[in-house]
């Protein structure tokens, strides 16, 4: 455990100090997750991805700051503590048929839909390209974090 996540600089940070903070974050949280070297690096990225593409947003979107990586680390830990409730009860399907994401997979788009994707109006798209791609599911045609997304709002309503 660090105090690294605590001491955050007031104001803007650059990407380096940025992804810096965020590796901790997601170090800290690891062992709860049970995440491997490689869902780790993964979940740095997007996380990464995610504030640089909140920020190049034009309005309100633009303002994120350290507390929505925190945010979303304490989202995935929640849907990953109920996954036993949610997960048998969504339906993911593409056209290629049943689609089978691993429970890292789902429980991070599913806090990255909650945390940044519902967020955007009109980049959304842009967004779960960007997500897709680093995941490995640009390859279908459908969009991968919007139909996760809306099969968990479909639980909910």
């Amino acid at each position: 455990l660090s105090l690294f996540p605590l001491v955050w600089d007031f104001g803007t940070v650059n990407q380096t100090n940025e992804k810096q903070y965020i590796s901790q974050m997601v170090k800290n949280v690891s062992d709860d997750l049970k995440l491997v070297s490689s869902e780790e690096s993964s979940l740095i990225t997007v996380l990464c991805l995610s504030q640089q593409f909140m920020r190049e947003r034009k309005d309100e979107c633009s303002f994120v700051s350290l507390r929505d990586v925190e945010r979303t680390l304490t989202i995935i830990k929640w849907f990953s503590s109920m996954k036993q409730h949610i997960s048998p009860k969504m339906v993911l399907s593409t056209k290629e048929g049943p689609l089978n994401l691993s429970d890292f997979h789902l429980n991070t788009l599913l806090a990255l839909g909650v945390s940044y994707y519902v967020r955007l109006e009109k980049e959304r798209i842009d967004y779960a390209n960007i997500i897709n791609k680093e995941f490995g599911l640009e390859h279908f045609e459908e969009d991968i974090l919007n139909k996760v997304v809306i099969s968990c709002q479909d639980l909910f309503i």
